[in-house]
C-alpha cells in the first residue's frame, strides 16, 4: 500500500504549487493512473515518491511506514541524495555496506523497493547495453551471481540479447525506451514508476511496453503510470488520479469514476440531414441534434421515450437508414473534459493510435 497525505510542493520562484495537497492511496498489486496535462504535476509527485525532490510538507508512507517521519521531509531527502552519491562513489569497491546506511533514522531500505522508468534516457549513452546494466544493477546492490542472473531476466524481458555490445547511444529510440525499462526493472522492485514512457516512440515499441507492463500488473507489482494518453491509463488503470495545477480532482476506482457520467443513447443516421429537419425530429424526440447526422440523449430513458423513438424511426420514412444506435458510458475523455472543464478542443495530449482502445483490466477480466 502506498499513502501520500497532504504533500505540498512549491519550486523556488514559481507562481503557483507543483503539489497542492495531494492525498491518494494506492492498493498493493495495482495499477494507478496518473493523468493530467503539462505541467498538472504527474512528474513531481512520482520525483517525491522516489526521493528525487524534495518535499515542503506532508508524508509518505509505503507498507504503513512513514518515509519521513523520523527526520522531517527536507532533511530525509536531502539525506538520501547523499546517501545515494555516497553509494555511487563506491561502485568499484563492491557496494559493501546496504544502501542507505549512512542516513541515520530514515527508512531508506523501503526505497530499494521501487523501480522508475522515466520519459527520457536514464542511461549512459557512451556505455554498452551490457556496461548500462551492470552498473545499474550494482547502484541497486546486486552482487556476483545474484547479479548475473538479473541482467539476464531483465534482458530478456526487453529482448535485447543481440545488442549487448551496442553503445547505448545509438540505439533506436523504441530500443532505448527498453532498455530504460530494463534498468528499472532490476533487483525485482515491488512499486514500479512510470512516467510517460511511450511518448516519441513507435506503435510497435509502444504496444510491446504496454504489454510489458500488463504482465507485471498480473505478477503483482503495484504500477504508477503517468501519461497522456486516455487510452493507455484505460487499457492499464485499476484507479485513477486526475490533476489540474498541482491538485487532485478526482481519484478511486476507474469503473466508480466513469459511473459519474450519464449514460447516453447515440442515434446516426448513415447520410447527413437538412438542418432544420434534424433540429425538429430532435425536439419531438426530447434529444439533443449534433449536426450532421446524429442525435443524442443523456440520462436514463423511459419506456416511454424509447417508444416514441422506435415509432418515429418506423413512420418518418425521409429518413436516411440508421449508421449506428449507440447506449453507453461517456469514456475517460468526457470523464477529464467534465472535471477541468475543457473543452474537447483541448485535451491533454492526442490518443496515441487510431486502434480502438484495449478495455479497462477491470472490466476485461
Amino acid at each position: 500500500m502506498i499513502e501520500l497525505r497532504k504533500i505540498n510542493k512549491r519550486f523556488r520562484g514559481a507562481a503557483q504549487p507543483a503539489l497542492d495537497g495531494v492525498s491518494l492511496e494506492i492498493a498493493r498489486g495495482s495499477c494507478c493512473g496518473l493523468l493530467g496535462a503539462n505541467g498538472a504535476g504527474k512528474t513531481t509527485l512520482i520525483l517525491a515518491l522516489l526521493g528525487l525532490t524534495p518535499i515542503d510538507s506532508g508524508a509518505i508512507y509505503i507498507d504503513g511506514q512513514c518515509l519521513t517521519a523520523r527526520c522531517g521531509p527536507r532533511r530525509f531527502w536531502r539525506g538520501l541524495g547523499e546517501s545515494f552519491k555516497q553509494r555511487i562513489g563506491r561502485i568499484g569497491d563492491g557496494f559493501r555496506r546496504p544502501f542507505g546506511q549512512q542516513s541515520a533514522g530514515a527508512p531508506l531500505p523501503l526505497l530499494t523497493t521501487i523501480g522508475f522508468v522515466p520519459q527520457t534516457a536514464a542511461f549512459y549513452p557512451t556505455l554498452s547495453v551490457a556496461e548500462n546494466l551492470a552498473f545499474f544493477a550494482g547502484a541497486r546492490g546486486l552482487r556476483g551471481d545474484e547479479r548475473r542472473c538479473e541482467i539476464a531476466r531483465v534482458v530478456a524481458i526487453a529482448d535485447l540479447e543481440t545488442r549487448l555490445k551496442q553503445r547505448a547511444g545509438t540505439l533506436s529510440g523504441g530500443l532505448q525506451r527498453r532498455l530504460n525499462l530494463a534498468i528499472g526493472l532490476l533487483g525485482r522492485p515491488q512499486i514500479l514508476c512510470l512516467d510517460e514512457p511511450t511518448v516519441g516512440v513507435d506503435p510497435q515499441s509502444r504496444e510491446w511496453l504496454l504489454n510489458s507492463v500488463e504482465q507485471m500488473i498480473d505478477e503483482g507489482t503495484t504500477v504508477l503510470y503517468s501519461s497522456h494518453y486516455m487510452d493507455e491509463i484505460a487499457r492499464l488503470a485499476h484507479q485513477l488520479v486526475i490533476l489540474e495545477q498541482g491538485r487532485v480532482l478526482a481519484a478511486g476506482p476507474y469503473e466508480a469514476l466513469l459511473s459519474r457520467l450519464p449514460r447516453r443513447l447515440e442515434l446516426h443516421f448513415h447520410a447527413p440531414l437538412p438542418a432544420a429537419r434534424l433540429t425538429q425530429l430532435a425536439c419531438e424526440l426530447g434529444g439533443e441534434p449534433k449536426l450532421p447526422q446524429q442525435i443524442e440523449w443523456s440520462g436514463p430513458l423511459s419506456g416511454e421515450q424509447l417508444r416514441r423513438l422506435g415509432e418515429a424511426l418506423v413512420r418518418e420514412r425521409d429518413l436516411p437508414e440508421i449508421g449506428r444506435l449507440r447506449y453507453a458510458t461517456d469514456d475517460l475523455s468526457a470523464l477529464y473534459f467534465s472535471l477541468t472543464g475543457q473543452g474537447d478542443s483541448a485535451p491533454p495530449a492526442a490518443t496515441a493510435s487510431a486502434s480502438p482502445p484495449t478495455p479497462n483490466r477491470v472490466t476485461a477480466k
